[in-house]
C-alpha cells in the first residue's frame, strides 16, 4: 500500500538565535539555535527550568521583543511558508492579529503559565481560519 504523503509543518522554526545587549556593552545569548516542527493538529509544550529561554524563543516567533536590547541574530520561522522573522512590521501585525486565524483565547497563550506555553496549530486547538 502506498503511504500517505507527508504534509509540511505549519510551523517550521529553524537555528532562532536571540541575543540581549547589556547596558556595559556585553551580550546575553538567550536562545542558541533552537529548531523544531509543528504540524497540523499539534500542539507544542514548552518546558523547562526558569530563565531557559521558553519565553525569549516564544516572543522572538512573533518579534514581541524590544529591539535593541533584543536582537534576533538568526534563523527561520516559515509559519505556512512565510517566514515570521523576515516580515515587515505591518504584515506581521496583520499575522499576529488574526489575518491568518483568529485564536480565541487571543495571543495572551504566548506567557509562560507553570513553565509551559503552547502554539495552536489548527481549529482542533483553539483557532479557525479568519
Amino acid at each position: 500500500m502506498p503511504r500517505p504523503t507527508a504534509r509540511p509543518p505549519v510551523l517550521s522554526v529553524r537555528d532562532v538565535r536571540t541575543r540581549f545587549r547589556t547596558p556595559g556593552g556585553g551580550r546575553v545569548h538567550a536562545v542558541n539555535g533552537i529548531s523544531f516542527d509543528l504540524h497540523e493538529g499539534e500542539l507544542l509544550g514548552v518546558v523547562g527550568e526558569s530563565g531557559s529561554g521558553k519565553s525569549v524563543t516564544m516572543l522572538s516567533l512573533l518579534k514581541l521583543l524590544p529591539m535593541p536590547p533584543a536582537e534576533i541574530a538568526s534563523g527561520q520561522a516559515l509559519l505556512d511558508g512565510e517566514d515570521l522573522l523576515a516580515l515587515d512590521p505591518a504584515r506581521l501585525r496583520r499575522v499576529r492579529g488574526g489575518g491568518r486565524r483568529r485564536c480565541w483565547r487571543g495571543w495572551g497563550f504566548l506567557r509562560p503559565i507553570a513553565a509551559s506555553a503552547t502554539f495552536p496549530t489548527s481549529s482542533r486547538a483553539g483557532c479557525a481560519s479568519a
